[in-house]
């Protein structure tokens, strides 16, 4: 797989840690009979299922500045719904971007470690649920009032998330 986009080169760092971690993962082969919104990366870490989406650069702007352009660097509605389902079923759901790969290897760490009904925090952990995103998009949701989802920070906010 060539890794010449810059969503290309997140995916090939973020590949290359999970095999430095030696987990188990694939990358989902999107083609005419693949579900739409499904992960780019599927992993088993520990017996906990995760599911990751590389950007190559997410642009989070207060409300009254959301545009289409901005809005088509971030998850799309189809990939939120496919991480909420995820959440639902027990899952871990990652969003990597350029602004936080450098905590992947981190995270994948922390989730390997984790025990279950244990609280661990994540820095690219990505908990909004579909609605969260229409109203974001539509511009009815800053992100200056959502804590509990995925809002990027330059220090590496964390993210908790419950094992079940």
């Amino acid at each position: 797989m060539a890794y010449n986009t810059p969503e290309g080169k997140i995916k090939k760092h973020g590949r290359d840690i999970c095999r430095k971690l030696d987990l188990y993962f694939f990358p989902v082969q999107q083609g005419g009979t693949s579900l739409a919104g499904i992960p780019d990366d599927v992993l088993c870490v520990n017996g906990k299922f995760v599911h990751i989406e590389y950007k190559a650069h997410m642009d989070w702007r207060p409300t009254s500045k959301v545009t289409a352009t901005s809005i088509k660097t971030l998850p799309t509605e189809k990939q939120c719904k496919a991480m909420e389902r995820c959440r639902v079923s027990g899952g871990i759901t990652l969003v990597v971007d350029d602004s936080n790969i450098d905590h992947l290897l981190g995270d994948l760490e922390t989730i390997a470690g984790g025990k279950s009904g244990e609280d661990i925090p994540l820095y690219s952990g990505w908990k909004w649920f579909l609605i969260d995103y229409m109203r974001y998009r539509s511009g009815a949701l800053s992100i200056c009032q959502y804590s509990p989802g995925y809002i990027p920070h330059p220090e590496g906010t964390q993210y908790v998330w419950r094992i079940k």
